[in-house]
């Protein structure tokens, strides 16, 4: 594709005219962005943190949410605590008051990753809460548990979708038609005051359940969808609709799904990127694959987990290949098809 290789070059001032696109897992400040020349492309739009932070995340949905509720209903109910605790218990008691026996909470850290520190609790009043303040010194993100996923074999299991997004204003996305699904390593039983700290039942991060070796089961055919802890989404997809579920369907509420999210931060990421880079009259200087996690109810109705601004392209198993590979090329010909029309 006419794409070489050279290091470090963002900080070096010899090597600046030398590259056309600059990659990192981090990232990008609005400094170092300023400083890229205005034919060079950055992986990374400055502010997208308004979408991949948890808190942020949920801040901005919200605000959609208050004007259309019904095209923003594929949220669990979120709290950020400190700020939302007040706001959260009296909700937690009008929740209880309607004698809910199933209802549950799960609590994230905002700056967590891989399933570390996240807990499920019954009460706003846990002693777990504000000790996870103490602890983590983080904001914690508290959601609406997700009570009836639905399940394959017995086994809950989430979406690991990719999003790659080349221009901000307009917006321009694409959803990539593979991805990964990554299952939870014992049966799924409804969450409760006696299971809720079955990690391995209730959380589907493949770092934390790959770490359970004796019911991980690495996929030995990344074509066979019935088997593996991480299975191949294109292959699964069409193991669902041969069991009689409506994956078109499933798809296109996938499709509103991202572009809702992406709508709710456009005018921000706009703002940012013309901060950054006035001269960039279309907003398409920069480009961002994201790495989107979603949870199917039994109703194949999705949930928005969370987006990730550098999900991980580690090839530690024949169907991270099989998926990771061909996406990371497609991205490479769209960029460079949008590189060679400049």
């Amino acid at each position: 594709m006419g794409w070489r290789h050279i290091e470090d070059s963002l900080y070096t001032s010899d090597d600046r005219a030398h590259y056309q696109l600059y990659w990192s897992d981090r990232s990008i400040t609005r400094t170092r962005m300023k400083k890229l020349a205005c034919e060079q492309t950055a992986n990374h739009f400055p502010g997208m943190v308004c979408l991949t932070s948890k808190s942020q995340l949920a801040a901005n949905l919200a605000k959609m949410q208050r004007v259309c509720p019904e095209e923003y209903d594929f949220v669990p109910r979120t709290w950020v605590l400190p700020d939302e605790y007040a706001a959260f218990r009296q909700d937690f008691k009008k929740m209880r008051s309607q004698e809910n026996d199933e209802m549950m909470f799960i609590v994230k850290p905002e700056r967590g990753c891989q399933g570390k520190d996240i807990f499920l609790t019954k009460t706003a009043d846990e002693e777990a809460i504000e000790s996870a303040f103490w602890n983590l010194g983080d904001a914690l993100v508290v959601q609406e548990y997700i009570q009836d996923p639905l399940l394959a074999d017995g086994h809950k299991f989430d979406l690991r979708l990719y999003v790659l997004v080349t221009c901000c204003d307009p917006l321009r996305i694409y959803l990539y038609k593979d991805g990964l699904v990554r299952f939870c390593t014992e049966p799924y039983e409804i969450a409760n005051q006696a299971n809720k700290d079955w990690h391995y039942m209730h959380l589907t991060n493949y770092s934390l359940n790959k770490n359970n070796t004796l019911r991980f089961l690495e996929s030995k055919d990344p074509q066979d969808a019935k088997q593996g802890s991480k299975r191949r989404l294109s292959i699964f997809f069409e193991h669902l609709r041969e069991g009689g579920h409506d994956v078109d369907a499933l798809w296109l509420r996938l499709e509103e799904l991202t572009v809702k999210a992406l709508i709710a931060v456009q005018p921000l990421l706009a703002h940012f990127h013309q901060m950054c880079r006035p001269s960039d009259k279309f907003g398409d200087r920069s480009f961002e694959l994201l790495g989107m996690d979603v949870l199917v109810d039994r109703n194949l109705k999705p949930w928005l987990l969370e987006f990730n601004h550098s999900p991980s392209f580690h090839c530690e198993h024949v169907v991270d290949q099989l998926v990771k590979e061909p996406l990371v090329s497609d991205t490479f010909r769209i960029l460079n098809a949008k590189l060679e029309y400049r």
